[in-house]
This record gives structure tokens, sequence and C-alpha cells, in this order.
């Protein structure tokens, strides 16, 4: 009989088929707020000083990110099926056989839909409008013309695919800090160039001709500059959208797993000192050391790790037990649980 496969297995291969699906949504849900983008009237707010009225132009459509929003809800559902797949036939008092199968539409699942929804469009949101804020402002007490300002924040129009491309819509404001740093770099000498190349974000195809304007003690061109800077943006941009993806992914993994069994819960067959969790790493070398030192430590169901998470990706968990954390809890019963402690 072949081995079943695990469900922290299982799990991991949801998340590789339906990530890329969700970096993909996010980006195009950036592009969608520039190709929507009236940049005349963008350019002429900025001429005027009005950086609030430019950066109402370009808000993130809600309406964008419902592609993103839904292949997450997708991503909870698999999750809790796979998980609800795992729990055993349950049997009531009167000896009736009880299965346990993943309700979407269970109050709890529900709520967590719902504020998943909300917090993602309001923090992407309200990060975008920071970010601009900040890289419009930077340009204008610069003194930069508001054309330059505009295109350096939106993307310039390659002639090929027609479509803009190398702004920082979509970047952490860190990273649009990384992409005006670079292009700094690309437009001085050889010293600010061969920093430039120790950028482990850019596109070496580059290289070849950054190196020779270094050995020829020569200038990038403008269009040069406009073209790498751009790509490395665009880079960071495919970045952005694998750590989201990453990150709200198996936040809904876990979620669901945990509503799986807090279904079974709900029949009063399963009692709560029955279920236990364990923190399940990735259990390669790129494991954050404390996630590393957490691995397999067991729980029970609504107890919390001894990093203070009652799960991997818990709602409100601070950034540095989020970001790029691939962990999961696996859950499982023991029916016997009950009698060992009635024996102690």
């Amino acid at each position: 009989m072949a081995r079943k496969v695990s469900i922290q297995k299982r799990l991991e291969a949801i998340a590789a088929r339906l990530e890329p699906g969700i970096q993909q949504a996010f980006i195009d849900a950036m592009r969608a707020s520039v190709t929507a983008l009236e940049l005349r009237t963008f350019i002429d707010r900025l001429s005027e000083g009005d950086i609030e009225g430019a950066i109402s132009l370009i808000e993130v459509d809600e309406g964008a990110l419902s592609p993103m929003i839904e292949q997450i809800r997708q991503s909870y559902s698999e999750a809790g099926n796979e998980a609800a797949g795992d729990i055993p036939k349950l049997q009531d008092r009167t000896g009736r056989q009880v299965v346990i199968r993943f309700n979407m539409r269970s109050p709890r699942a529900e709520q967590w839909l719902a504020e998943m929804s909300s917090r993602m469009v309001t923090e992407i949101r309200a990060e975008q409008r920071q970010m601009i804020r900040a890289n419009l402002t930077e340009g204008m007490v610069d003194g930069r013309n508001p054309r330059n300002v505009a295109l350096d924040l939106v993307g310039r129009i390659n002639k090929v695919t027609g479509r803009r491309e190398g702004g920082v819509i979509g970047l952490t404001r860190q990273q649009a800090q990384w992409v005006a740093n670079a292009r700094e770099e690309l437009s001085g000498g050889p010293d600010q160039l061969a920093t430039f190349l120790g950028r482990c974000g850019r596109d070496r195809r580059f290289d070849r001709t950054i190196t020779a304007a270094m050995r020829e003690g020569r200038a990038l061109s403008v269009t040069q500059v406009n073209r790498i800077s751009g790509r490395y943006a665009d880079r960071l941009l495919q970045l952005r959208g694998e750590t989201i993806a990453r990150t709200e992914m198996l936040g809904a993994l876990n979620s669901a797993s945990k509503e799986a069994f807090d279904q079974a819960l709900d029949t009063g067959i399963v009692r709560e000192e029955q279920v236990t969790k364990t923190w399940r790493s990735a259990g390669d070398g790129r494991v954050r050391e404390s996630h590393q030192r957490l691995n397999r430590e067991t729980v029970g169901h609504n107890e919390r790790f001894s990093n203070g998470l009652l799960y991997p990706h818990e709602p409100g968990a601070p950034a540095r037990e989020v970001i790029q954390c691939r962990c999961i809890a696996s859950r499982r019963i023991d029916f016997l649980a009950g009698f060992r402690a009635q024996g102690d």
C-alpha cells in the first residue's frame, strides 16, 4: 500500500501551484493602476505642486485586486479540504458515522475571508500612497522636472510592447528608494557603476554594457540608465509580488487547517484536549534560526507555540515571524488522550 503523503507536503503542493497566480495577480493590479493613469493630468498636478491631487489619480483600484483575493480564497478552500480529509471518520453516541467536510460558509471561515480581503486592500493601498507621496515629494523638493519625476514613478513606454516598464508602482517605500539609488549609481562615474554591479537584483545581461563604460571612462546614456534601472525595478516588483503571494498563501493554508479542526470540535464528538498541533518548518537552509528551533514543537489545539503564535502566519503576527516564512502547523486527533488523562 502506498504511503499517504503528509499534510505538510500536500499544503506545500497547493502553495507551489497557486503562488505564481497570486504573484501575477498582484503585478497585474499594479500595472492596471498605471495603465488607467492620465499622464498629462498627473504631470499638470505635479507642476502645480498638488502632490495629494496627483496621488488621487493613481489609487490602486479595489476591483483590480479581486483576482488576487479570489485565488487566496481558493487556496483557503483547498487547504481546508485537505485538512478535513485527514480527520478520521467520527462516530456519535448513536453509532452514526460523521464525516468532516470543510465548510467555507461557516461563520469563522467567512469572517477570516472578509477580514483578509479588507486588510489586504487597506494595506496595499495605504502602502502605495505612502510610497508615492515620498517619491513625488522628494522629486519636487530636488527641483526635478515634473515629467521625469512622473516617468520614474510610473515607468516609460516600451516601444515594442506598448506597455510602461520600470516604474516603482507596487514596490515598498524601501524598494523604491533602492531604484532611486540605482538610477543615481548608473548616472555616475566608474566607482558608482561598480556599486551598482554589486546589487543582487540587477539584470546581469547589462553587466557587459556597464563594464565597457567603466573601462572606457564614459558615462552611460540617459536611455541606457532608464533601461537598466527600469529592468531593476521590474525585478523588484516580481520579488514584491512573490513575497506577498507567499505570505498570504501560507496565512490562508494555516488558517484553513485550524478551521477544519475547529469544525470537527463543533460536532461535540472531538474534545479540544484530544487535538494537538506541531510546528513544521520547510526543513532547508533558508529557514530562519528561530523557526528551526520551533520545528516539531507540539502544543494543544488552542495553545500558543513558544514564539507566542497560535500557528504560523497568525493574523497580526509580527513581520519578523511572517515575511518569507514557509512553515505550517500540522494537527492530529488523539482519541485516547481523555482516557490517559483519567488514568493519571
